[in-house]
């Protein structure tokens, strides 16, 4: 019995401290993740985001290859394929191949060249084949958006911006939207309130189509729901020439450097902790005004009939006084359009 328990105490002291060191199989493990700005999405959709205007060439994304296992990762080939593959590209030469030690990561720029009159959306997948054994191909969304122009009919309606992102709220038009009714996602409310005990929020920005400045405009932010409005700046909106700036394009960047940090020191960022009920505002334009210049809609996966819990898109339609601008609304409510994280909306409010 004694030598019984003695095998059953070792038996328990192995399985308490695992298998040995040698008999560990070192493997490689493979990520590969969008850079800033795409990453800021990276909670709810894995995509890789493009966007311009009447062809105009725009800066490369970047996805980072990781190898985040105990083994050398071997990258046999980045490739291309899918619908409008021939209209994406890869900047270097990582398509040939490299390898990376573990630990060890490397960034691979993506170009997007839309035909010159071939406005809308595109679509492909980025193929990362390793020798990673759980994971032999990785596959990368790639998505693209080609605006005929700036401003007024010459810009992407929110339909095709939020489906080039990811989002299709549904009962949505392919249309500018009818101030008079609600649609099928939307949610009518002034406040929203944390929905998770740490009451950290997020506003990230999403897509901007509104008018071309050269500078900084636009405000945005939160407001406490008591004491009455106190706002609560986030973001300023970074301008620019038509051809490089922030203005007109999906995943734009605020600040001035463009720039977005979730740190409450910086000067422009994406989450804050409200602490109760709250709104939100962009301009001189509040949440729940009677011009309806902001909406809301639960964030619907493109690719599933479900939404991301707690998740909410944010749109606004710009009009005369917000923002400076004497534009009168057209309700197009692409101006300005967020993804609102951790947040319920208050019944009645």
């Amino acid at each position: 019995m004694r030598r019984m328990a003695v095998i059953t105490a070792l038996v328990l002291a192995v399985l308490a401290s695992g298998l040995p060191a040698h008999a560990q199989v070192a493997e490689p493990n493979i990520r590969v993740t969008a850079q800033r700005p795409d990453s800021r999405l990276k909670t709810v959709t894995k995509r890789v985001i493009f966007s311009t205007a009447q062809g105009e060439s725009r800066p490369d994304r970047v996805v980072r290859v990781r190898n985040i296992g105990s083994a050398t990762l071997n990258v046999s080939s980045m490739t291309i394929t899918g619908t409008n593959a021939s209209r994406f590209a890869i900047t270097d030469a990582s398509g040939a191949g490299f390898m990376l030690a573990p630990g060890a990561f490397r960034d691979v720029p993506l170009s997007f060249t839309p035909l010159t009159l071939g406005f809308g959306r595109y679509a492909a997948q980025l193929e990362t084949d390793s020798n990673d054994p759980g994971s032999p191909t990785t596959i990368t969304q790639l998505k693209g958006l080609h605006a005929e122009g700036y401003e007024e009919d010459l810009e992407p309606t929110l339909f095709a911006a939020l489906s080039t992102l990811g989002f299709e709220p549904a009962g949505l038009p392919q249309t500018n939207l009818n101030p008079n009714v609600t649609y099928e996602d939307e949610v009518n409310t002034t406040y929203f309130r944390p929905s998770k005990s740490h009451g950290r929020v997020a506003l990230i920005p999403m897509a901007r189509y509104s008018t071309v400045i050269p500078d900084n405009c636009c405000p945005a932010g939160w407001f406490e729901r008591v004491p009455a409005k106190t706002k609560h700046r986030l973001q300023n909106w970074s301008g620019g020439p038509e051809d490089t700036g922030e203005n007109q394009k999906l995943m734009p960047i605020p600040g001035t450097p463009p720039s977005v940090n979730p740190s409450d020191t910086n000067p422009n960022k994406t989450t804050f902790a409200p602490g109760g009920d709250f709104g939100l505002y962009s301009g001189t334009d509040l949440s729940g005004s009677a011009a309806r210049s902001m909406r809301f809609f639960h964030a619907r996966r493109a690719d599933r009939d479900n939404f991301y819990e707690d998740v909410w898109i944010v749109v606004e339609d710009q009009g005369t006084g917000a923002n400076g601008s004497s534009t009168v609304r057209n309700f197009d409510h692409n101006d300005f359009v967020w993804l609102l994280v951790n947040a319920l909306p208050v019944a009645g409010a």
